[in-house]
């Protein structure tokens, strides 16, 4: 092929524009590692977090089904038993972050923190509107009694 300077030019145009368009989509792949870099580097964060209520829970376990033993080994009662250890892990458990609740109850802490308990926990709007009913009823019950 004998090429002259026009189509030259022309070759060296189309190239240029593949590049162009190349590099657009070679930022856009950057711009989504470099998101996903950071996300996974911000999620480091909450590791030691984990791992430790992992360690916590592991510990109140332990030590829950060591008193279960030693009650199972006494002889007594099996189902009452394992009833009492469910209610001492859960109430262990539950009481950290009860306790912290409660203390910060007033101000914008308190709804921070409420707020927070009720993502961590799974807790949706139907038993946020469940629990304001009960928190009524008590509250009619208390001004009757």
């Amino acid at each position: 092929y004998l090429y002259d300077i026009d189509d030259l030019r022309t070759v060296q145009d189309v190239n240029l524009n593949s590049r162009k368009k190349s590099l657009a989509r070679a930022e856009e792949i950057i711009s989504g590692a470099e998101k996903s870099f950071m996300d996974w580097m911000e999620s480091l964060r909450v590791f030691p977090v984990i791992i430790d209520l992992g360690k916590k829970f592991e510990r109140i376990r332990a030590a829950e089904v060591e008193k279960a033993v030693r009650k199972l080994e006494g002889g007594a009662d099996g189902r009452e038993i394992v009833k009492g250890l469910a209610s001492s892990i859960v109430g262990k458990i539950f009481h950290d972050p009860a306790t912290s609740l409660k203390k910060t109850a007033s101000g914008y802490d308190g709804a921070v923190y409420s707020e927070a308990a009720r993502t961590l926990f799974g807790l949706g709007a139907e038993d946020a509107a469940r629990e304001a009913a009960d928190i009524d009823g008590e509250a009619e019950n208390w001004n009757q009694g």
